[in-house]
């Protein structure tokens, strides 16, 4: 038995953390809590907190003997997970998180010493290095192949309530070094996997900091990498091959063919993450019998890679911007299908889930059959088991304004037919029958059995058509499973204009990169030209390797920047390619702006404008005007240097009440000194939340209502109803200078909440949430329940909040009405009274029609039912009395 040194309350402390590395057990001592009711109130189990986030002291022993080697003392308190052991050391965080400090100022209470990032010997304990600039996070994280430390939060819905957010840093974790921070927003903890970070929905780069990219599977051009997840507490799991997680029911996302959210159906994951990638084997240990979402099965499971088993996924990204490179539609199919050959097979119509515009048509009235694909034989079964039957032309857009060369593939499977001659079809590709009479069955050898046709150097430009027409003699109508389009023309271009004013020799000029990629499989040569208003840029020959790519320099003048004028690129390969021989493209030259203009929050009442230059060749003063809903109210000249930043503050002097108020920044150049004149502008945008007298009634008006069926949320279907549509809400809320008063006002068919205390929201009911500019948030419902009014507190000061909170709730079940009544002062919610004050909020109403709990909800914004994100609340700013 290992005993931790030092008394607490008579006794061996308790142990708040556990760690294993190497030889070592590291331990943290006298887990901390900080508590926002009376000590007399707190339940003994918590009062003890052995379920703190924070430790007192850390403590290091032999994992084996138990002998103590070294103990420290926290100058706040180490956030355990903030502690990892690697390359030798022990990585901590001696401070308390930005919520916690926060807490204790509003108290008047200010810790003693500032927040720490340590590094200390793992045997000694010594002091290798430590940071005290800036520190913010909740969670490390270590990558031993690149040796680097992550410092960050874990900020979700079921992850603790004060994690850090919105920002994250990168630190040398031999010297200590700080390699990047950056202000970005993410969910959930950070998994370290190769050179990527990967969060709930995004990743990053672990060696630059930056947005991880992806090429697109349709343009083939680089875009940001992101995934979905549909409903589902847990926070995801990384594998070498696998993010795993709950959407809605257990869900995964295939890191090895990147093709997008797949699901297991008929289980759900645990609240707490539960599958477990190890060894081949995804274990999933039952982790669910304490949660009320019903599901098929719920059992543990372990789960083996099996190749014939379907693969259906649904996709983030729903626009499609540029000239297609590959698209394969897979018709009548319930989902996406990553192929192995690294086709995308969309779904047509989509039925599985989201998925981009394919912008896809069909004429007729066709009808979808669907097959399991263990039931065909041949190759693409997956593609094969399912298809469009009928007469119909299908169109689909291509994006590209030239035209272009492509394969075309076309696949069929007829899941009826056993005998040749039963169904015969003419199938015209670009005006041209290129299968007459098809019999699938004769073609394929039989039943259920795929067919594949390929057609190559296919000439298109806008689109590309298909006709099936049924044939002469044949008893059954025309079918095809599938479609896939890649391009092929021998040279494809791409251009970027950097806004980096290193990235160019010339005082006058940006820098620009021309990248050339050889897509056909045999080496290239010819004649390369860049022009730009008709005079030669570059002129050269150019030998391409087959399927290799290469980057050509040039430096684009500044007074092209911002106009008419774009970039031509010629590649003239010769004759044997035809009438592709001569292939070009053109880029404007609009990417940069010699100035960005943004907005940042500064102070309760204050905004800054950040103004920074880009263009390497701006020395003139620009004039810069404030505009508040187009009506001026500042005006500065700027003085910037090249490429360098100016922060302006600009206190709100709000005039208008009960609307949406727009804050736009102008700045202008004299067109007479810089060919880059023009304004340049960014908004930021708020509801401006009326100050009036206290004891003054409600609007004749209320300023929210939520009543779109867009409000209706199907995650929360429990039991299908006639009706999703019998629940509509009005609210008007206001300051008095001294509280925030509210009054909603539900209709609803039928009123039931039969729950307590923190169950409330699982019935007929209204939430709340109030976040201060701060970071601080009460989180509140209110609810009629057959046990009479019930305000439960989720977060913020609970005891406050009971004591000084005016409440009713009142049901007039003759016009189907619940009136909701709240008054609480402002103090207690943290936000700053007089005008100009900023902070969020959020409103959601819960609607059960029959006892058994809530079906739907209407809120305001996302980011309170369904997932808690206050960064998707509207920002409200105190009006003037």
């Amino acid at each position: 038995t290992f005993t931790l040194p030092g008394q607490a309350k008579n006794r061996a402390p308790n142990w708040g953390y556990i760690g294993i590395y190497k030889d070592l057990l590291i331990a943290g001592s006298e887990p901390l809590a900080i508590t926002m009711t009376k000590e007399s109130k707190v339940p003994s189990v918590v009062k003890d907190a052995p379920y703190s986030s924070s430790s007192k002291h850390l403590v290091v022993m032999n994992r084996y003997s138990g002998k103590i080697l070294w103990q420290r003392e926290a100058q706040q308190v180490f956030r355990h997970n903030a502690i990892a052991a690697a390359n030798n050391m022990i990585y901590c965080i001696d401070g308390l998180s930005a919520a916690s400090l926060s807490l204790m100022r509003r108290r008047g209470e200010e810790p003693d010493s500032p927040s720490l990032l340590l590094a200390l010997d793992a045997h000694t304990g010594k002091l290798c290095w430590s940071h005290e600039d800036k520190i913010f996070g909740t969670w490390l994280g270590y990558s031993e192949e690149f040796n680097i430390l992550i410092e960050s939060g874990s900020p979700a819905r079921d992850r603790a309530r004060d994690e850090a957010e919105g920002q994250m840093a990168a630190y040398n974790a031999t010297t200590g070094e700080i390699i990047w921070h950056e202000n970005f927003k993410y969910n959930g903890r950070p998994m370290l996997r190769g050179d990527t970070i990967y969060t709930e929905g995004t990743a990053f780069s672990l060696v630059a900091g930056k947005p991880k990219k992806r090429l697109n599977p349709v343009t083939g051009r680089a875009t940001t990498w992101a995934y979905k997840r549909n409903y589902g507490c847990n926070t995801p799991i990384g594998g070498q091959h696998m993010l795993l997680f709950r959407s809605a029911a257990a869900g995964f996302y295939d890191l090895s063919t990147d093709g997008g959210t797949g699901n297991w159906g008929g289980f759900k994951s645990g609240c707490t993450a539960n599958l477990i990638p190890a060894d081949g084997i995804l274990s999933a240990p039952d982790y669910t019998r304490t949660c009320t979402c019903s599901y098929q099965n719920q059992c543990s499971l372990g789960l083996i890679p099996m190749n014939d088993v379907e693969l259906w996924t649904f996709q983030e990204f729903k626009k499609i911007t540029g000239p297609i490179q590959n698209i394969a539609i897979n018709f009548g199919a319930p989902g996406d299908w990553p192929a192995p050959d690294g086709n995308l097979w969309f779904e047509y119509p989509v039925v599985g889930g989201d998925g981009p515009d394919l912008g896809l048509t069909t004429t007729g009235k066709p009808q979808y059959f669907r097959r399991h694909s263990l039931e065909l034989q041949g190759t693409h079964q997956q593609v094969a088991a399912s298809g469009i039957i009928g007469e119909t032309t299908i169109t689909i857009p291509l994006g590209s304004k030239v035209d272009r060369i492509y394969d075309v593939q076309l696949i069929f499977a007829d899941p009826v037919a056993d005998k040749p001659g039963q169904r015969l079809f003419d199938v015209t590709l670009q005006n041209k029958v290129v299968l007459p009479k098809l019999d699938v069955v004769a073609a394929s050898g039989g039943h259920k059995k795929s067919l594949i046709h390929d057609f190559t150097r296919v000439i298109a430009g806008e689109k590309i058509t298909i006709e099936l027409k049924q044939a002469e003699g044949s008893s059954l109508p025309p079918l095809l499973c599938g479609i896939a389009i890649s391009r092929r023309d021998p040279v494809h271009f791409d251009f970027i204009l950097n806004t980096d004013a290193a990235s160019s020799p010339r005082a006058d000029a940006l820098g620009g990169q021309i990248s050339v990629s050889n897509c056909y499989p045999q080496p290239l040569q010819g004649n390369f030209t860049v022009t730009l208003a008709d005079n030669v840029v570059i002129s050269r020959e150019l030998n391409l390797d087959n399927l290799t790519e290469t980057t050509i320099n040039i430096d684009v003048p500044a007074n092209y920047i911002n106009t008419s004028e774009q970039l031509a690129v010629t590649y003239d390969i010769g004759p044997d390619f035809g009438k592709f021989r001569h292939l070009s493209d053109s880029f404007a030259l609009s990417a940069p702006i010699p100035l960005d203009i943004r907005f940042t929050a500064a102070s309760v009442d204050t905004i800054n404008i950040e103004a920074r230059g880009i263009d390497p060749n701006l020395t003139q003063h620009p004039e810069l005007t404030l505009l508040l809903n187009n009506e001026e109210i500042h005006k500065t000249t700027l003085e910037i240097p090249p490429m360098t930043s100016t922060s302006i503050p600009c206190q709100l002097p709000l005039k208008l009440y009960d609307t949406k108020a727009t804050l736009t920044a102008k700045v202008k150049w004299p067109a007479t000194e810089t060919p880059l004149s023009g304004e340049f502008s960014d908004t930021f945008s708020f509801v401006t939340l009326p100050t009036r007298p206290v004891g003054a009634p409600p609007s004749a008006k209320p300023s929210i209502t939520l009543d779109r069926k867009s409000g209706v949320f199907p995650e929360g279907v429990r039991k299908k109803v006639a009706d999703t549509d019998d629940n509509t809400a009005t609210i008007d809320w206001w300051s008095d200078g001294e509280a925030l008063e509210i009054r909603a006002w539900v209709t609803d068919d039928h009123h039931f909440n039969t729950k307590e205390k923190d169950g409330i929201w699982n019935g007929d009911a209204l939430q709340m949430c109030f976040a201060a500019f701060d970071g601080s948030y009460v989180n509140i419902a209110l609810a009629l329940t057959t046990k009479g009014k019930v305000l439960w507190c989720y977060d913020g000061d609970a005891e406050k909040i009971y004591q000084h909170a005016v409440t009713s709730v009142v049901r007039n079940d003759a016009i189907m009405e619940t009136a909701y009544s709240l008054r609480i002062p402002l103090d207690i919610l943290g936000i700053d009274s007089k005008p100009g004050s900023i902070l969020r909020a959020n409103f959601v109403v819960f609607d059960d029609d029959n006892g058994n709990g809530f079906k739907y909800w209407r809120q305001l914004t996302p980011g309170l039912a369904g997932g808690f994100n206050l960064n998707e609340y509207h920002i409200f700013a105190i009006g003037e009395p």
